[in-house]
């Protein structure tokens, strides 16, 4: 249990004061005498209907801050041990899900973030790296000209998993602050992406960023691209997709590569527009993209090319800006998370959408998860947040509950419903052999219950 932070009153408490008796009569040794308190009770910021919460879910695995959101979890290949970090509180978790115990905590800086990606553990599971970003203004004068130009730096730090013990961080001469940090798909390398900031030659404050590749062995590293570039393989090794966005200029770009042949193809050059999430097939037959437009306009495209003839393909149209997108393992489904419409599920086959059936209109589907077969598809439906969007800092209990639907993509049945404790969702992760699902929430992780 989470035993920090405000205590609440039941809903139909009325406000006033409350006067409350702490004992520790079941601690017979202890000897210790009760205190008594007058606590203020005010009215609730929000008031909520609660209904029974799923019979699925069977444990929570607790997060120190109650108020951080769970945006990273990350199953072992096993299993046996999940992955988790905390965001704003940077604490960085490893639970036993055998045991759903707590093996490891680390405590990395907290605060404000570029990004929830900002820890990994190794291939092995053996090191964990967590990206450290600071950032402090400093005053500039250049001709005369005074201007406050933020200062980048930071570094990853290093810690043994087993032991806990912290070693000696990656950094280099010239860093800058690491938003992000990821494994390189053959687990060998990290994949750094650093923030820098300066004054060019026309004295104009500047910022951008750069892609690091660190050798965490050998501790050496080397720059992959200067500015804000990714880059994509495809899972046959044939096919390399580099994106790449200028957030001055507000130009996008998408060059595909056919490794084979030594050709390169131009599949996107627009202005006030930037691509977003880029995605080879499992079968490396398909690319797909997303682009999102800057300004008021921020409404999105879904793009796709057949890789056999380089040809855009048919794709359903985005009614707003695309947050997520992800193929189901075995390339049957794409699904797209859609601000404007929620998470739609296309197959690929036919590429068109696919309904989902007891959708729920009132609520809006957001974060998703496919199992490790691809054949269940999970998705959390999202009540109206309108009224706790206008609360300071809300509390987790200021929100309503969320429901997680999980469907047989086998089947055009309905899905399964599972109603949440009240909070946010902001990750789903199956585990690998399809008995849990873990929900990353406010304050933790809830353990859904859905396999044998």
């Amino acid at each position: 249990m989470n035993l920090h932070g405000p205590v609440r009153a039941a809903q139909n408490a009325g406000a006033g004061d409350a006067t409350a008796v702490i004992s520790f009569d079941a601690w017979t040794a202890g000897k210790v005498g009760p205190t008594i308190h007058t606590i203020r009770v005010d009215q609730p910021r929000t008031r909520i209907t609660l209904d029974p919460v799923a019979p699925q879910l069977k444990k929570t695995l607790v997060h120190p801050d109650r108020k951080a959101s769970v945006g990273q979890m990350q199953f072992s290949s096993d299993g046996t041990r999940l992955f988790v970090s905390g965001y704003p509180s940077g604490v960085v978790q490893v639970f036993d899900m055998t045991t759903a115990k707590e093996f490891r905590r680390i405590t990395g800086p907290r605060g404000l973030r570029s990004s929830s990606a900002y820890a990994v553990p190794s291939a092995d599971w053996k090191t964990v790296y967590i990206a450290v970003e600071n950032r402090k203004a400093e005053r500039v004068v250049n001709d005369g000209k005074s201007q406050m130009v933020p200062k980048y730096t930071g570094e990853i730090r290093v810690f043994d998993l087993t032991t806990g013990e912290e070693k000696p961080a990656l950094a280099h001469e010239g860093k800058g602050a690491v938003a992000s940090v990821t494994l390189s798909p053959d687990g060998k390398t990290l994949i750094a992406r650093e923030t820098t900031a300066g004054v060019n030659e026309k004295g104009e404050r500047t910022i951008t960023s750069r892609v690091i590749e660190w050798d965490p062995v050998a501790r050496t590293h080397k720059v992959l691209y200067e500015g804000y570039v990714d880059d994509f393989r495809s899972k046959d090794g044939r096919w390399k997709a580099i994106a790449t966005n200028d957030y001055v200029k507000l130009t996008t770009s998408l060059k595909l590569t056919d490794t084979k042949a030594g050709k390169e193809t131009v599949l996107l050059d627009a202005e006030k527009k930037r691509v977003g999430y880029v995605l080879f097939s499992p079968n490396s037959r398909y690319l797909v993209a997303n682009t999102n437009r800057y300004g008021r306009d921020s409404g999105g495209d879904l793009l796709v090319w057949d890789l056999q003839t380089l040809k855009p393909v048919d794709a359903p149209t985005m009614k707003d800006a695309v947050l997520d997108m992800a193929y189901s393992p075995d390339g049957a489904h794409l699904a797209v998370w859609d601000h404007g419409a929620g998470t739609r599920l296309i197959d690929t086959k036919t590429w068109k959408e696919r309904s989902l059936a007891g959708r729920d209109d009132k609520l809006q589907f957001a974060r998703f998860a496919f199992s490790a077969d691809g054949k269940t598809f999970a998705v959390v439906a999202l009540p109206s947040y309108d009224q706790v969007s206008r609360v300071r800092d809300p509390d987790p209990l200021d929100f309503p509950q969320p429901k997680i639907y999980v469907y047989d993509l086998a089947s055009a049945g309905p899905p399964r419903v599972m109603v949440c404790p009240q909070g946010f969702v902001v990750n789903l992760q199956f585990d690998p052999k399809g008995k849990w699902l873990a929900a990353g929430a406010s304050g933790g992780v809830w353990l859904f219950e859905i396999g044998k």
